[in-house]
């Protein structure tokens, strides 16, 4: 299996590829066929593969949405998990805030100033919201302007997702997150990294409390 992932994140196989067949595989990997069956099957199960009946099999897209639904459905056994989610979303997120103030440009913040209009006008909204506050986030992590982050925020952003749903259902959490996007962008602005960092961890945590 290790041989396997290296070729895709090398990118000797990339998304949609189609593999080899077995025998050819196990050649390949320098394996038997039972070994290189049991690798294939058991990157079906982290969704890294796809195997078509009668056609073939495939590399999936990779997308970090697909990548992280075993490890949602791990995680959604484990009701303490969402404390662990919010701590390491509030790491990320606040340094990715960070380093969006160090590198914001004046167009940057004009996107960011019409989203967080947009969420005002719409905090009676709920389904609104919920799709601007994602769109706020993926606007800060876009001028931030590392891939690295980015892709592991993604896959973060899918494992919290029903949570931030639920929140966002109370009025008293949008109308605190309308506030909190003021604050980080306000920092944002003033090239502020250390407030910038501060008022997303914040917003994090108010965002992660269960509405009463």
């Amino acid at each position: 299996m290790t041989r396997l992932k290296s070729m895709i994140l090398d990118g000797e196989l990339k998304p949609f590829d189609r593999l080899p067949g077995e025998k050819d595989l196990a050649a390949a990997l320098g394996v038997s066929r039972p070994t290189a069956r049991e690798a294939v099957q058991a990157l079906v199960a982290l969704n890294i593969l796809d195997v078509r009946h009668g056609d073939g099999t495939y590399v999936t897209s990779l997308e970090p949405r697909l990548l992280a639904a075993p490890m949602d459905f791990l995680l959604s056994l484990d009701h303490g998990s969402q404390l662990v989610l919010t701590e390491s979303r509030r790491v990320l997120e606040s340094g990715i805030a960070g380093l969006a103030a160090e590198r914001a440009a004046p167009a940057d913040l004009a996107s960011l100033r019409t989203i967080a209009d947009l969420y005002r006008a719409s905090v009676g909204d709920v389904d609104a919201c919920i799709a601007l506050d994602q769109r706020f986030h993926d606007e800060v992590t876009r001028i931030a302007a590392n891939p690295i982050l980015a892709s592991m925020l993604s896959t973060l952003a899918m494992l919290t997702q029903r949570s931030r749903q639920h929140t966002a259902r109370s009025l008293a959490v949008r109308k605190r997150s309308d506030v909190d996007h003021r604050e980080i962008l306000d920092a944002i602005a003033k090239k502020d990294s250390v407030g910038a960092s501060a008022a997303m961890s914040a917003h994090v945590s108010h965002v992660a409390k269960r509405p009463r």
